[in-house]
């Protein structure tokens, strides 16, 4: 344990004001905290969540939590991939935002170092006016956020709180790479696998975190705790330099493996590193899976209610290559219908950029004609139609349909793409699969 604190992870939670970073509920932090050593630990973590997640005002407390469960993750205290979880919650709150293209630290760094500079009705405006002039969906998601957090009298607190919890990860990130190695951190909950989920945002670190994945598993191994985990293997598409000839022979050979969630996350992987220059074998792999939500389940973390379909069907999209393109249209259906409708709106939105192109200045409904719709055009469209009204609701569509100039009600979508007249209303959807992988025991914004 480090000096500074001694032999208590938890040395210094009653130092802490938490009151003045979290006013609401900030007293219950350290009992919280506590707690997370206990039998009580998944109720705490709910709560810890409940008190701190972004961009409520709550979220200003975050850093300082952060590092407190690092400690508890370093202690090894019994579940900690539940503790990971949360971290990762905290550390990276809305991924989406990092997703097709990761993020730019520097310019990161540089809009903070101004805001914490300013005052909230300037920070406001600004925001408000990158947001006219947001140039694609991801820079709209990510101001949008930034603008929601800003609606809180102490905003300012808010948004320059989530660098510093990035920051605090970065900050100890031995202590996730310590857990990468063994069977015993591999196997049952795989610590391992929710500790690669994390690792995967810190490109910066790259050097250090690159290694440590490519040693943790073994693909020539039998036994499965020691083989590669497809959140490994998806870590390096993130992390890795393009012209990294190791990263690309231990790809290029999980191409081949048994494991199909392996191939497809070494495939997906080789596209987030080479976007269109993407190869060849790598794209045929990704085309021939046939259930992308499924193996996006295996490979990819949640983010609150943006489920790992979610985010893989914004991470597929940085390999720009036309039958990928295609295959993202043709897919969007079966995601629609076996994920939560919370993240919809995002992954519609994106759908709708990739095929009419960013959302127009000045939507006019009449521009649109669905006669003259391309065939990818007529794939999104009708499946979005395909979806239920409370899936429409929930999922914010009615928005982002107008954006384009496009039909904002269920049923006017359903008439202007001529869909078939619906079942009867005692019909039942079939059953949603449950999230695969290390997802299942997921706590904060999934299905539980």
């Amino acid at each position: 344990m480090d000096g500074n604190r001694g032999s208590d992870p938890l040395h210094g939670v009653n130092d802490v004001d938490w009151a003045a970073l979290a006013p609401e509920r900030g007293r219950e932090i350290p009992g919280l905290l506590r707690a997370v050593r206990g039998a009580d630990q998944e109720s705490a973590l709910v709560a810890l969540h409940e008190i701190l997640a972004w961009p409520g005002p709550g979220y200003t407390a975050a850093p300082q939590v952060v590092g407190f469960l690092l400690n508890l993750v370093e202690e090894g205290v019994p579940g900690r991939h539940l503790v990971i979880n949360l971290v990762q919650e905290l550390a990276v709150p809305a991924m989406a935002d990092h997703l097709p293209d990761r993020r730019d630290l520097a310019l990161w760094r540089d809009e903070i170092a101004w805001l914490s500079g300013t005052d909230l009705p300037t920070a406001r405006d600004r925001y408000a006016e990158w947001l006219a002039e947001a140039p694609d969906e991801q820079e709209r998601r990510r101001i949008s956020g930034r603008l929601r957090a800003l609606e809180h009298a102490d905003g300012i607190a808010v948004v320059t709180a989530e660098l510093a919890a990035y920051e605090a990860v970065r900050d100890r990130l031995g202590v996730l790479l310590g857990v990468l190695e063994g069977a015993a951190n591999r196997g049952g909950d795989s610590v391992a696998e929710w500790a690669s989920y994390l690792l995967a945002w810190y490109p910066e670190e790259a050097d250090r975190i690159v290694p440590a994945l490519l040693n943790a598993g073994d693909p020539r191994q039998t036994h499965p705790d020691l083989r590669p985990l497809p959140a490994e293997v998806w870590a390096l598409g993130m992390l890795s330099a393009p012209d990294d000839v190791t990263v690309t022979v231990h790809l290029g050979q999980l191409l081949n493996d048994a494991d199909d969630d392996l191939v497809f996350a070494a495939a997906l992987a080789l596209g987030l590193r080479h976007g269109p220059a993407a190869p060849e074998q790598a794209v045929a792999r990704l085309l021939d899976a046939e259930f992308w939500d499924d193996h996006f389940g295996t490979c990819l973390p949640q983010s609150g209610p943006v489920e790992p379909a979610h985010l893989g069907m914004l991470a597929i999209g940085a390999i720009d290559d036309p039958e990928i393109r295609a295959a993202k249209a043709e897919r969007l259906r079966r995601v629609l219908a076996y994920t939560g409708a919370a993240g919809w709106g995002i992954v519609v939105a994106d759908a709708l950029e990739t095929v009419f192109g960013p959302r127009p200045g000045t939507p006019d409904s009449a521009a649109v004609d669905f006669a003259s719709c391309d065939e990818e055009q007529r794939t999104v469209l009708e499946a979005v139609a395909a979806v239920d009204d409370a899936g429409w609701a929930e999922g914010g569509l009615a928005e982002v349909l107008a954006a384009w100039g496009l039909p904002a009600e269920r049923a006017a979508l359903r008439s202007f793409v001529g869909a078939a007249q619906e079942a009867p209303s005692g019909a039942t959807a079939p059953p949603r699969p449950e999230p695969g992988g290390g997802l299942l025991g997921r706590l904060f914004g999934g299905p539980r």
